[in-house]
């Protein structure tokens, strides 16, 4: 009875171990170790290959992969199984495999050696990796993008401790601050505050404000070269936070803005020269763009020809022109006169302008175009010529 009961337990149990065997996800093949024959092949071994499971059986272990790699298996086999047998478990490794249809398939290789009926036994489960090392070729891929787009950004991209050391630069940086290479930063600026910042607290107090939760967006702030050379940057930065959530490092960007700082001043001090001119000019003086639209003007214009301040608020040429025609003697005339220079684009014209007062305006004007020949619109200049 205690036999029988032994033998309905083993039986149960190879039964268990067959189902196993059959329904695993993986492809497992069992190898006579001596003569490299596979003696058994699951379901999954037979869609791997795509053959036949009686296909399969016979087969020597290495006919599973592609002649080119013959040699390449047969070496890491030995080497496996001589290890897995020592670790007494499979370790993995990568191969091919090579289906019926010719397709060319990346496996990861389990295989151990394992006793059964008396007999040595291979045990090798493939496992299909095709998702895996597309996923892997596609990381690559996009890292290979993120890494030109980095070294190539026209402007320095950084990230850095929170404790003030680079973690990596961008040869933009490098060249802002007049080194060689990015290497050359990371070996050279130990403290971002002492080593960069012409004013050192201003680090400090872009860390308190980051740790705060908020970015740091176009702060202007003044940055030493390698030289001593002072040059003005625009700074855009964020924490990135780790899994935990906790601060892990700071990320950034940085434009050197000095010339572009210069030339502002420089055209706001142009700005302001003209603006002088035009106040203390003693004609009056308007400037309309290529679509009609008053862009500038000054006092003497308004009083000349006393233009309500509603028009001059709607910055309408067309409005401007209707509010003076009931001034001049000639309204068609003046009109006419006006609309034919617009039309007329590179045409400068002079000539009087008589007032129903008895008032003369001596009017010039002149079409504005840029370096490029481009037309920005016509400048109007009116002088009180009465008794000349």
């Amino acid at each position: 009875m205690e036999r029988e009961k032994k033998e309905a337990e083993s039986g149960e149990c190879e039964q268990w171990a067959r189902e196993l065997f059959e329904n695993a996800p993986d492809a497992i093949f069992l190898a006579d170790m001596d003569t490299g024959r596979i003696l058994d092949a699951n379901a999954a071994a037979a869609r791997l290959l795509s053959k036949q499971r009686d296909q399969i059986i016979g087969l020597h272990h290495t006919a599973l992969h592609p002649p080119r790699l013959l040699d390449d298996v047969k070496a890491k086999f030995a080497d496996h199984i001589r290890q897995s047998t020592q670790l007494r478990q499979g370790y993995p490794m990568e191969s091919v495999v090579l289906r019926s249809d010719g397709r060319e398939v990346p496996v990861e290789i389990r295989a151990r050696a394992v006793e059964a009926g008396g007999r040595r036994v291979m045990q090798e489960v493939f496992r299909d990796i095709t998702e895996i090392k597309q996923f892997g070729e596609a990381l690559k891929r996009a890292e290979s993008r993120y890494r030109l787009l980095f070294e190539e950004a026209p402007i320095g991209i950084f990230s850095s401790t929170l404790d003030g050391r680079f973690i990596e630069v961008n040869s933009s940086i490098a060249r802002m601050l007049g080194y060689e290479t990015p290497e050359e930063v990371l070996r050279s600026v130990k403290d971002i505050a002492r080593d960069i910042y012409v004013h050192p607290e201003r680090r400090a107090e872009i860390t308190r404000i980051l740790m705060s939760g908020e970015r740091v967006v176009n702060s202007e702030n003044l940055f030493r070269r390698k030289n001593g050379e002072q040059f003005i940057g625009s700074l855009n930065m964020k924490m990135i936070y780790d899994k935990k959530g906790q601060p892990s490092f700071l990320l950034g960007h940085v434009e050197n803005i000095t010339q572009r700082k210069k030339t502002e001043a420089e055209l706001a001090f142009r700005n302001a020269i003209l603006s002088t001119q035009q106040e203390v000019s003693l004609d009056g003086i308007l400037v309309v763009d290529d679509e009609g639209d008053i862009i500038s003007f000054n006092r003497r214009f308004i009083e000349m020809w006393e233009i309500p301040p509603a028009v001059i608020e709607a910055r309408s040429d067309n409005a401007a022109l209707q509010s003076v025609l009931d001034k001049v003697a000639d309204p068609a005339a003046f009109i006419e006169r006006v609309n034919y220079l617009y039309e007329n684009r590179e045409e400068k014209s002079r000539e009087d302008v008589l007032l129903r007062d008895g008032r003369v305006f001596d009017r010039y004007s002149a079409p504005m175009f840029g370096e490029d020949g481009r037309y920005y619109g016509r400048v109007w200049f009116f002088r009180d010529s009465t008794g000349k």
